[in-house]
């Protein structure tokens, strides 16, 4: 077995080779030791670091979570990240794992933190391990040993059957001329918990003649608690057969103390060691692995049991590799960033760095090799990720379809994309060689130069605009054109971007729609004094039929009645019945002619659009219907949907709602029991389609087509009255309200016209 201080001396050089940063702090938080590493990770030195707050360490934004990790008991633990006050002011984040432990008494804590910069910043290059040289962990006291030995003769035959030695008596803390000798009084300064098993040793000692030690703790008079070693021989010289023990004492509190501390101290290193993220491993000069510890278990897929005593190469993708990279361990003393691919129990490899350091014992002589791993797959990973970046954007700023462009601080080109080449007529090579101001035309040199300084003075870090560049076959390129700053981490700008849309076919075509523009403009007024003309036109036209031709129809009208009134019995039934043809004829022509008018009026009239409650509209035409009705024992039910609004004209959609149901009125006049619906549903983009149903004479649905048509009927005028242009209104009517019209029916099946209009929300009335 190890002594204590090659025990010690092997965690020393344990902890002093650790990635980790580990120090001890004291109850009010003082740092009373610190590991190389975190000497590294703060920028400070040893010296400047024991001896003061370990809130110092903190950022202040940290420190509310660190005092929370910090309040553990004896035996306790936190575990977190939080931020370092690193080198130059900078931050180093970090995972802190906190335990808590007795010392002699003493209540103190140790932090192992794990730089986890190389975590945070998966793009960056592995971060390289400390180069300089590990310096011993200062954590554990080397233990001092005093020795102080006392003689004693235990006598039972005799009245004072104790004799202690000044050296002994001092030992106990007694007086020597004090001292009655009496075991009573000896055993009076046992600890109570020991005293039973003190006083069986001496009787079994003395019963049996065999030697006598044992450790125990005594109580001196003056309060102190002592350890102390009793040691002695049995004696049986005695002429009754009587015995006695010679003996010797020793205090070793000291070595006790020492012990404790150790025994503590190791505890302490091993759970320091099995914080560690990292895997870490000692090996033996015959390769074998000594210790592990939970990382390594966890990195192999083997528990420790089954590491222990095995060839630490033999876990490695190139076993061969692996030795060598210890043996030049034991060989130089370290190795550093030694790559090595660890095969996990079930197959899977893992990239790792190894950073090795031989152990020794106070001689020098090695011991073995002690040596830490980091696991550096997703570092390749990113790196891989990373080349993957570059070459995709690299191809992305090669082929993109507009012109890109980088720019160094003082204004020189550095890479050219090939759409800027084929823009400018250019190749990279004269590009690079003129720079971009020689080839911007001389107009846009003031705009150019000005928002470049704007960019490199910091008041933007982005521009755009648009310029004009001279291309190298002549002619001029009209071009939008955007800089912006690159930085780097610290924000100090490194150089500029560029890229460049040309507009020139944008400019050309933008040129000829302003011709077309103005084209189209005095085509527009043509048509519309066309127009204009023709709606004069059309106005004298009606008036003509409205006035000239009324006159005429008016005048045949009134003498083919007068010819039957007053001439009626001189004609015979023929010429009656001509007559009274040519009456009804002009009745009809007169009634086409309103007709006609009127469907003018509808393409023509102006519109004032609101919200219109159909559905009391169709109510007040159906009560008009029934007022006016000759037949007062037709019998025909109403259905009218509530609360039907559109946004319309309220006399034009009036007149389609009217000729509608004026129409259903007339097509169900031979049906015993008639019915006419009005109703809606919602249609698309936010329209209400309406319907008139009615289950009269219907139609063809063959010649659906042409019943919106002017002057088509489907009936006969002797069947169902009417001039043909009733439906053609309708259709007007809605499509200047932007709807449409359809109708579905079968013969003697009754029908149903559809029409669409805006959706208007109900108005209050």
């Amino acid at each position: 077995m190890p002594s204590p201080a090659l025990t010690d001396r092997i965690f020393r050089l344990i902890v002093d080779a650790m990635d980790e940063g580990v120090t001890t702090i004291s109850p009010a938080g003082v740092i009373l030791s610190v590991n190389p590493c975190i000497c590294s990770m703060t920028g400070q030195t040893a010296v400047e670091l024991v001896g003061s707050a370990v809130l110092d360490l903190i950022p202040d934004a940290c420190r509310p979570t660190f005092a929370r990790m910090l309040d553990i008991d004896v035996g306790g633990g936190a575990r977190g990240e939080i931020d370092l006050s690193g080198p130059d002011g900078k931050t180093v984040p970090v995972l802190l794992n906190v335990g808590g432990f007795d010392l002699d008494g003493m209540f103190l804590r140790s932090l192992v933190l794990t730089d986890l910069t190389a975590q945070r910043a998966a793009d960056a290059p592995a971060a390289k391990a400390h180069e300089a040289p590990l310096q011993q962990h200062a954590f554990l006291e080397r233990a001092q040993q005093i020795l102080g030995l006392g003689w004693w003769t235990y006598d039972p035959a005799q009245e004072e059957m104790l004799t202690f030695s000044p050296a002994a008596c001092e030992i106990f803390g007694l007086i020597p001329a004090e001292f009655d000798g009496k075991l009573e009084s000896l055993s009076s300064l046992v600890h109570p918990d020991d005293l039973p098993r003190i006083n069986d040793a001496y009787a079994a000692a003395l019963e049996g003649g065999t030697p006598y030690q044992a450790e125990h703790r005594i109580v001196r008079p003056d309060g102190s608690l002592r350890w102390v070693l009793m040691a002695a021989v049995v004696q049986g010289d005695h002429a009754d057969g009587s015995k006695r023990m010679l003996g010797i004492c020793q205090d070793i509190t000291d070595r006790k103390r020492i012990q404790d501390e150790v025994r503590a101290a190791a505890i302490y290193n091993r759970s320091l060691i099995e914080a560690s993220l990292n895997p870490m491993v000692t090996i033996g000069p015959d390769g074998m692995i000594t210790d592990v510890n939970i990382a390594t278990e966890q990195l192999t897929g083997y528990a420790r049991a089954e590491l222990l005593g095995t060839e630490f190469s033999g876990y490695f993708t190139e076993p061969d590799q692996a030795r060598a990279g210890y043996e030049q361990a034991f060989r130089d003393g370290s190795a550093r960033d030694y790559p090595l691919e660890l095969r996990h129990h079930d197959g899977h490899i893992t990239s790792v760095l190894y950073n090795a350091a031989v152990y020794r014992d106070p001689s020098g002589q090695a011991l073995g090799v002690m040596a830490a791993a980091r696991d550096v797959t997703q570092v390749k990973r990113a790196e891989a990720a990373l080349r993957e970046s570059e070459m995709q954007l690299r191809d992305l700023f090669d082929n993109a379809q507009v012109g890109m462009g980088v720019v160094a601080l003082n204004g020189d080109l550095l890479r050219i994309n090939s759409c800027f080449c084929q823009t400018t007529g250019y190749s990279a090579d004269e590009l690079l060689s003129l720079g971009l101001l020689a080839i911007t035309h001389p107009g846009d040199h003031a705009a150019d130069l000005a928002n470049k300084q704007r960019l490199l003075s910091g008041e933007i870090d982005t521009y755009s605009m648009e310029k004009r560049y001279l291309h190298k076959g002549g002619g001029v390129i009209f071009a939008e054109v955007g800089l912006s700053l690159v930085s780097d981490a610290d924000g100090k700008p490194r150089l500029a971007v560029g890229t460049m849309r040309d507009l020139t076919a944008q400019r050309r075509a933008e040129a000829e729609v302003r011709e077309l523009n103005a084209e189209l403009e005095a085509r527009v007024g043509q048509r519309t004094a066309e127009l204009t003309r023709a709606n004069q036109d059309l106005e004298v036209f009606s008036y003509t039929i409205s006035h000239d031709l009324r006159a005429p129809l008016r005048a045949l009208h009134g003498f083919s009645e007068a010819l039957l009134e007053e001439y009626s019995d001189r004609l015979d039934e023929t010429g009656r019945e001509y007559a009274g043809r040519i009456a009804a004829a002009s009745q009809r022509m007169a009634t086409l002619i309103d007709d006609l008018l009127h469907l003018s009026r509808v393409s023509r009239a102006d519109m004032s659009l609101g919200p219109v409650n159909l559905s009391a509209s169709a109510a007040s035409i159906l009560d008009e219907l029934q007022l006016q009705r000759r037949d007062p024992d037709r019998r025909v039910r109403f259905s009218i949907q509530d609360d039907v609004w559109a946004t319309a004209d309220p006399a034009l959609i009036r007149s389609v709602l009217q000729n509608l149901i004026e129409n259903a009125w007339k097509f169900t006049a031979r049906r015993s029991e008639a019915v006419i619906e009005f109703g809606a549903t919602l249609a698309d983009d936010a329209m209400v389609c309406c319907y008139v149903r009615d289950n009269g004479a219907g139609f063809d649905p063959a010649y659906a087509d042409k019943l919106f048509q002017p002057f088509e009927r489907l009936h006969s005028a002797t069947e169902f009255p009417g001039t043909g242009i009733g439906l053609a209104s309708v259709q007007r009517i809605i499509e200047r309200h932007g709807g449409r019209t359809w109708a579905e029916g079968a013969i003697d099946n009754g029908a149903t016209f559809y029409f669409t209009l805006t959706e208007a929300r109900r108005v209050s009335e």
